[in-house]
């Protein structure tokens, strides 16, 4: 299906090591509606194919959303805290695939992409660690799930299982060659010095542009309550 936990949860880490067989298969159960949560939001893109522009602006609520749901359901930090340590660290990672989501038509595909590698990052992140805000847990779980995010047969794979839907044919047949391209592009970028490291910076500024955007607004609608006064 999606990241490959279901072994790892006899493998040692910072959690208990001592889990009992009812506490295991808890651990599946909760691993297993994590996946479906993952899939919904992966089914949430696609009814979107057809909005432009939009479809990425919803996108992203809906990554965010997602997040918290999959910390909730893995009994996780459900912090603000920790759900944006999550979705910002695969937003610079992945910080050019997000820009291109906003492409017409073509940006269902890499939405999807986005979607799903945040979902496995997430799973791969709580699963093997307490500390998810801690930066070389962060960087170990996404070493663990960077080969299979970039497979196209795995995705549409992972959606199948987790929604019991099929992947709509007409996007199917554009869908794997984008992730083949997205996958040869990453792999090239990770070779040519100064590349990751500036797309890192160019998230990390667009994460302190929307902090400011938000504080700004939060202001301006506590504001009105002062009118008067």
């Amino acid at each position: 299906m999606g990241y490959e936990v279901f072994s790892d949860i006899n493998k040692s880490s910072d959690r208990s090591s001592e889990a009992t067989g009812v506490q295991q298969l808890n651990a599946v159960s909760a691993i297993c509606k994590a996946q479906r949560i993952v899939g919904a939001a992966m089914g949430g893109c696609l009814a979107l194919w057809f909005a432009p522009v939009m479809s990425g602006i919803c996108c992203n609520k809906a990554e965010k959303l997602m997040v918290k749901a999959l910390l909730s359901v893995l009994d996780s930090d459900t912090s603000d805290d920790a759900a944006s340590s999550l979705f910002w660290f695969v937003r610079k990672k992945l910080f050019a695939l997000n820009v291109a989501t906003y492409v017409p038509y073509a940006g269902t595909a890499f939405q999807l992409l986005e979607v799903y590698a945040l979902g496995q990052f997430t799973i791969c992140c709580v699963t093997r660690y307490s500390g998810i805000t801690d930066r070389e847990h962060l960087s170990a779980s996404w070493e663990a799930i960077e080969q299979q995010i970039f497979s196209g047969e795995r995705v549409i794979s992972a959606y199948e299982e987790s929604t019991g839907s099929t992947f709509p044919a007409a996007i199917k047949a554009k869908f794997i060659p984008v992730v083949d391209v997205m996958r040869d592009t990453y792999r090239l970028a990770e070779r040519v010095p100064g590349v990751m490291l500036g797309q890192e910076f160019a998230g990390e500024a667009m994460h302190l542009a929307a902090k400011t955007a938000t504080r700004i607004w939060n202001g301006l609608r506590k504001k009105p309550m002062g009118v008067g006064k």
